[in-house]
């Protein structure tokens, strides 16, 4: 009556292996009708589930042994067969028993642990989420402090060829892991020389005239992806870039 009535699911086997009790927790956790689903039969293989091995072979994930053997068994992380052929993780503890001095079989107590696996997972997938956003604050505090410098060294800039060394420095921390070049107008307006080259793809730019590329002739940004419209400017070369993204500056 105190194992029947107990919340842990225990069953028990005898030296043959066949179950001789179970309780009420056990049926409901694995959705059996009443104990007669179970008794009498070799139950180890009933409940604990088995993984398809090499070529195709079944291995049982919790081997089980018939109580030959004067020895306690934990597993923490096992597979349960449930009547309906659904499975759920569960923790074992196989336990001998003896009567007068002799092995008389063995009792076996599951706990399922398919709650504390999903609340586990749940709290890695928000650390994980966590992390991220810890990160993007941290990059956000770097693009705004850089920006705050940037502001500040461009008021303070006295012609052109200032304001574009300051650009040239600062648009590698604001853009790390984008390749980009920097070009100004020369010859009265007839070319636009590179002057500023940054990022990791090794950039080499070229001189071309205004009317090679597409935003100074729109006089708006003019941004084009690999697939999409296949309208690249002229003046880049190639092989082109999965994405590109030209900017008038007025």
């Amino acid at each position: 009556l105190f194992v029947d009535s107990s919340a842990e699911a225990i069953y028990g086997v005898d030296l043959d292996g066949r179950c001789i009790f179970c309780n009420r927790a056990l049926l409901r956790l694995l959705g059996y009708e009443g104990p007669r689903d179970l008794l009498g039969k070799d139950v180890h293989p009933l409940i604990f589930a088995k993984a398809t091995g090499p070529e195709g072979s079944q291995t049982p994930y919790q081997a089980l042994p018939v109580p030959t053997e004067d020895r306690s068994i934990h597993n923490a992380s096992s597979r349960a067969l449930r009547a309906d052929g659904s499975s759920l993780s569960v923790e074992v503890w196989y336990n001998p028993v003896h009567l007068e001095g002799r092995l008389h079989g063995a009792s076996v107590t599951l706990q399922d642990r398919s709650a504390d696996i999903a609340s586990r997972k749940k709290l890695e997938t928000a650390n994980a989420d966590l992390q991220g956003q810890v990160l993007d604050l941290s990059r956000h505090s770097q693009e705004m402090s850089a920006f705050s410098e940037l502001t500040e060294l461009l008021q303070a800039s006295t012609s052109t060829e200032e304001l574009c060394r300051v650009v040239s420095v600062f648009i590698g921390k604001l853009f790390p892991s984008e390749s980009g070049a920097l070009y100004v107008l020369k010859d009265e307006g007839k070319v636009l020389e590179p002057i500023s080259v940054w990022g990791p793809e090794g950039l080499t730019p070229a001189a071309f005239a205004p009317d090679e590329c597409w935003s100074l002739r729109r006089a708006k940004p003019h941004y084009e992806e690999a697939g999409y419209k296949g309208l690249y400017c002229p003046h880049l070369l190639e092989p082109f870039p999965d994405f590109s993204l030209c900017l008038p500056l007025i």
